[in-house]
């Protein structure tokens, strides 16, 4: 995750696979549900979006990169 922390502890933040486990739904920083997640951007096989806590301010963005089995 890419992200700009804007509260509590660094040590309260959730690991990569509770992140995951969760589908993105709190805010990895505070766990608020509170969360505005914004447009998409792609650009050949990979693709951005970015995401804001409306709680504790701080943001990130799901990266996703499409791949051939």
């Amino acid at each position: 995750m890419n992200f700009k922390h804007g509260c509590g502890d660094m040590d309260d933040m959730m690991s990569d696979d509770d992140y995951v486990a969760d589908s993105g739904l709190h805010c990895p920083f505070c766990r608020s549900d509170d969360i505005k997640v914004h447009g998409m951007h792609i650009n050949g096989d990979r693709a951005v979006r970015n995401a804001t806590c409306n709680f504790c301010h701080s943001t990130w963005a799901f990266l996703y990169q499409l791949k051939e089995d």
